[in-house]
């Protein structure tokens, strides 16, 4: 299972609709920004990854690692958060209006599983086969990680 694209509506920081393309990843995929605000320094603030791989979290599994209300997901000036993730296989559509409940759709083949949210959860989860607690551990490095400097490293 491979991310191919994800579409971003009005999460966090990113207002209106953001898509982004994984060409063919043949493994790891790293995400980098570069704060236009401070050039040269190593530490890029700003940019808009930290949002990404929240995206892509709150896809899967309707949180965050940081945590909080779900409507602060929703951009400041807007009433509504969507996110589309389309893996290799599957489809994951997740969308919340501000005081209202949120809507997941999952699919891997056919038609979408629409119904209960917690039940529509449990079949995702058991899908990926890694619980939120290991991808997070999995997906996210902090600034001080050894794996970031090897990675900046020439």
């Amino acid at each position: 299972m491979k991310l191919k694209n994800l579409k971003i509506v009005n999460f966090q920081s990113f207002q209106g609709e953001h898509t982004l393309s994984f060409e063919d990843p043949k493994g790891l995929i790293l995400v980098l920004g570069d704060n236009q605000d401070v050039r040269g320094k190593a530490d890029s603030n700003g940019a808009g990854k930290t949002t990404i791989l929240n995206a892509i979290c709150w896809a899967l599994y309707g949180q965050t690692p940081s945590g909080g209300a779900k409507d602060k997901l929703i951009n400041h000036e807007c009433s509504e958060v969507r996110v589309e993730l389309e893996l290799t296989e599957a489809t994951v559509i997740r969308h919340k209006k501000r005081n209202k409940s949120e809507v997941l759709k999952f699919r891997t083949t056919g038609d979408y599983v629409f119904g209960d949210l917690i039940d529509t959860q449990r079949k995702l989860e058991e899908y990926l086969r890694i619980d939120f607690g290991t991808f997070c551990n999995t997906v996210f490095l902090s600034r001080s990680s050894n794996t970031v400097d090897f990675v900046r490293s020439t």
